[in-house]
């Protein structure tokens, strides 16, 4: 799911990506979550919910099309790993 609405600014192999980006969290390394926090994780849970894809270079921008049920799948990530941030 974020490969197709955040790939192309946080994948490095897309040819658009964007080291800010790639600094908060990073698609091509195994553990992409692990630097975030939960406040950068709750942001990218939002942007799941925006009217269209971020997006730079040549692209069009496109109409976001996640599912209620992409959604909450990736809340529920957003909360385990928040849980296993904790003391």
């Amino acid at each position: 799911m974020l490969e197709s609405h955040c790939g192309e600014c946080h994948d490095p192999g897309s040819g658009h990506a964007l080291p800010g980006a790639l600094r908060v969290f990073d698609l091509g390394a195994a553990d992409w979550s692990a630097r975030m926090s939960g406040a950068q994780l709750r942001d990218a849970y939002g942007r799941l919910g925006e009217p269209i894809v971020p997006t730079q270079g040549d692209a069009e921008a496109v109409p976001m099309s996640v599912s209620a049920t992409e959604r909450e799948t990736f809340l529920r990530f957003v909360e385990l790993a928040e849980q296993r941030s904790r003391p």
